[in-house]
């Protein structure tokens, strides 16, 4: 995740209106066992709209990040390191997050919310959907949340309905996250739920993760929830390195809320609580 030549925390300001989402084609993803869909765009549509900005000098290096999304996308990369983190795919532990926010009755309610490591953004977007009064997407590409993370979220609110969440988007390295999204510290700017998928798979990243959720959470009050591959071939994270790293730590407690088996990889979802 983070690294040396990272690009620098930003803002991200991006056009925000229902037209953007109409330049995309759309498939859906299923929420747990209810019959609710959620939208999301499909890679030759992304891949179409990173061309037309290629044709763009001046967003070249901004969203593009000197074409390396579209070289992701083309070649089907999982990642690039240093460059593209995989904002560009639907991961599984992605889907196995939408499953549990969908199921557990979990009351988001008004609630403050982040996703880290956001790419598509879809748990993050089933939360402004369940209530949650503030809601905030973060990745490591601008590119990703222009290209990819804002025209889901305006595919699946209504023209006719009002977004009643307030919405915010940054990119950047983890490592200076916490310090430039909230620099005084402010308890009023912290997060009830931090919501992150498939984002431990790198070893030296999983505690600048661990170090960003405890700076990002509410005191006492604040958890996450974090969905992940039980490990990672070729990289070497894996999801009881990173609840090891939690227990050692010990501002968290952990639990197990939802365990995938049938598949060549088992997944799991974890909730991490103040003690």
């Amino acid at each position: 995740e983070p690294h040396s030549g990272a690009p620098k925390c930003e803002l991200v300001i991006a056009p925000f209106h229902h037209e953007l989402a109409g330049n995309y084609q759309y498939a859906v993803v299923e929420c747990g066992s209810t019959s609710f869909q959620l939208k999301y765009a499909v890679s030759e549509s992304v891949e179409q709209q990173i061309n037309t900005l290629k044709a763009s000098e001046k967003h070249e290096s901004k969203l593009t990040s000197k074409f390396a999304l579209l070289e992701a996308v083309s070649v089907n990369y999982d990642l690039i390191p240093g460059v593209y983190e995989g904002g560009l795919k639907i991961w599984e532990g992605s889907c196995d997050l939408l499953d549990y926010l969908s199921t557990s009755g979990l009351n988001l309610d008004g609630a403050h919310v982040l996703e880290l490591g956001c790419g598509a953004g879809l748990p993050g977007i089933l939360t402004v959907l369940q209530g949650a009064s503030h809601v905030t997407f973060q990745d490591y590409n601008p590119g990703v949340i222009h290209l990819f993370t804002i025209p889901n979220l305006l595919a699946n609110i209504s023209k006719q309905t009002q977004l009643s969440s307030t919405v915010k988007f940054f990119s950047g390295d983890w490592s200076d996250l916490s310090t430039f999204m909230n620099p005084d510290d402010d308890p009023k700017l912290k997060y009830d739920v931090v919501l992150t998928s498939e984002t431990i798979y790198c070893i030296d990243s999983q505690p600048k993760l661990l170090d960003l959720i405890k700076r990002s959470v509410k005191l006492n009050t604040g958890k996450a929830l974090v969905s992940a591959k039980s490990h990672y071939f070729g990289v070497g994270g894996s999801m009881e390195m990173f609840k090891t790293l939690v227990r050692k730590d010990g501002f968290f407690k952990c639990s197990s809320c939802k365990n995938i088996t049938n598949c060549s990889i088992p997944r799991e979802v974890i909730l991490l609580e103040q003690h």
